[in-house]
């Protein structure tokens, strides 16, 4: 009895395997094949679907701004979005990934084409403008000279009143570069005491040059400085073709600058000072350069520009001021915006006459460190205080 059920059992598992097989293994094959291609043909075709890319900027003293879209096309969601990962040029770098990793170089042809969808800002400034001197660019209007025009972003501090001063002296007599040339402070504010910001604000009724937000003037905020900087010119000073941002200790040959850009066939490619390549993060905390891991999770950056002087062109500084909300922000400011650079395929280029050494040869840089021996520092002290002997209304 019991062999008579085991074979019944295993002429019943034999048979079901017998009918399984009715099915020629070449007519699998080809099933599986229309089925891959059919998948393949479904995911071509959504990746080819236009994006419908964000329009929200941080140029504005709101947390961002949405410009009205012609497009009557529906957004696409989220995670459409989130698939194009970067696409950088920069050799070695594909893997340096910084949230949002999307293609921001089709994300910025899109929003310059109206189109919107929704994606978060992952990197808004809560601070508002106390001194903003809205009209520098406009009145008086900024020319060109050969179709260029230079905006100059100078970083400082409360308390370098002297060095914004002497650069105005500096600046004064070299009326041929007035009309085409803007000259603007950017600063932050010191928590106390308070009438280091009263000075600040009398200084810039005095002389509209100065860009002030409400966030505290350190060293580990010159990311929130840098930012304001690039919002600031491409709401205010559009007009400008080009920027020059730089330290208030550093000094320009104006002269020198005006002949490279003009020496450009491609003006707006132009993004240029002192290169640094394969840069190591710095991992100790009692370092001024400290980053952590959750902050930026590699272990070199991409390349980036020495933050303490360089130039670029304005096309470049719209790109970059669009997709700053949708890039998480670094404390290292200079290598924050190599990293913007990458996301956006911009190759920065190493420029010699942009040097952090020494001025003794200015004649035929394009900027150089100032203040760098104590004769220098005495001359333009003597300087400073011989001229506010003289002019009582500084």
């Amino acid at each position: 009895m019991f062999n008579r059920v085991f074979i019944h059992y295993r002429s019943q598992g034999t048979s079901c395997f017998n009918r399984r097989l009715q099915i020629p293994i070449w007519k699998l094959f080809v099933y599986f094949a229309l089925t891959t291609v059919l998948i393949f043909v479904l995911q071509f075709h959504q990746s080819e679907v236009s994006l419908e890319l964000p329009t929200t900027t941080s140029i504005s003293n709101k947390n961002s701004v949405t410009l009205n879209s012609q497009t009557t096309e529906s957004p696409t969601v989220l995670s459409d979005v989130l698939k194009f990962v970067n696409i950088s040029s920069y050799n070695n770098t594909k893997y340096l990934t910084h949230t949002y990793d999307i293609d921001f170089v089709r994300f910025v042809k899109e929003v310059n084409n109206g189109k919107t969808f929704q994606l978060k800002p992952i990197n808004v400034s809560p601070y508002v403008y106390i001194t903003n001197p809205t009209a520098k660019c406009s009145n008086p209007p900024l020319k060109k000279s050969a179709n260029v025009s230079i905006l100059i972003l100078i970083k400082s501090e409360p308390d370098n009143f002297h060095l914004r001063q002497t650069i105005r002296w500096l600046w004064e007599p070299l009326t041929s570069y007035h009309e085409f040339v803007r000259i603007v402070f950017l600063l932050g504010t010191y928590p106390d005491p308070k009438d280091k910001n009263t000075d600040v604000l009398v200084e810039h009724a005095r002389y509209n040059d100065i860009v002030q937000q409400n966030f505290m003037d350190k060293y580990r905020n010159l990311t929130l400085k840098t930012v304001m900087g690039f919002n600031w010119a491409v709401q205010y000073c559009s007009e400008a073709t080009h920027i020059l941002f730089q330290d208030d200790d550093y000094h320009f040959n104006i002269k020198n600058l005006d002949a490279y850009i003009k020496a450009y066939k491609d003006r707006d490619s132009i993004f240029a000072g002192v290169l640094r390549l394969k840069s190591p993060t710095v991992r100790r905390p009692a370092s001024k350069y400290y980053v952590s891991v959750q902050e930026y999770e590699h272990d070199i950056y991409p390349p980036f520009l020495v933050g303490t002087s360089f130039v670029f062109s304005m096309h470049y500084a719209k790109q970059i001021a669009t997709i700053i909300p949708y890039v998480r922000s670094i404390t290292m400011a200079d290598t924050y915006i190599g990293v913007l650079a990458m996301k956006l395929n911009i190759t920065l280029q190493n420029e010699k006459n942009f040097t952090i050494n020494n001025c003794n040869n200015m004649e035929k840089v394009i900027s150089c460190r100032g203040y760098t021996s104590t004769q220098e520092i005495l001359k333009d002290w003597k300087n400073f205080v011989n001229r506010a002997i003289l002019k009582v209304n500084i």
